[in-house]
């Protein structure tokens, strides 16, 4: 495919860089990032985007807070309006937009990454990936 120019009608903040993180729902729709879309210094203060393929464009759809100790990691996904983070060997999920963190187990003995693909939350430990069904 060729790539297409996408328009953001709602911008990223740049007066300071809060190093945000984009999550992609398992949807392939929305898109949800950290600190107010980088407005914030706050790592919970969360916009939620939609892509438009038909247009080609990106637009906010909402703004809320997750549980303040919410910590943004890049090994992470969101499927079925909930954020799944692996960190420290805690699988944490929040409830998007309610924020409420519930903590899923502790698994200190594994190390891997979860990650989205092809609408599906899998986890890896090395070279294979085995499918998830949170």
């Amino acid at each position: 495919d060729t790539p297409q120019i996408i328009d953001v009608t709602s911008g990223l903040g740049a007066s300071t860089d809060f190093i945000p993180y984009i999550y992609v729902d398992a949807d392939g729709e929305h898109l949800y990032i950290t600190n107010a879309a980088n407005s914030d210094p706050n790592d919970y203060l969360i916009n939620k985007l939609r892509y438009n393929p038909s247009n080609l464009e990106i637009n906010t759809v909402s703004s809320f807070s997750l549980d303040a100790s919410f910590v943004k990691t890049s090994n992470a996904c969101v499927k079925n309006n909930k954020l799944y983070t692996l960190v420290g060997g805690v699988l944490t999920s929040y409830n998007l937009p309610a924020g409420t963190k519930t903590v899923l187990g502790t698994y200190n003995s594994i190390v891997g990454r979860i990650f989205n693909f092809n609408g599906s939350v899998y986890f890896t430990s090395g070279e294979v990936g085995k499918k998830w069904n949170l």
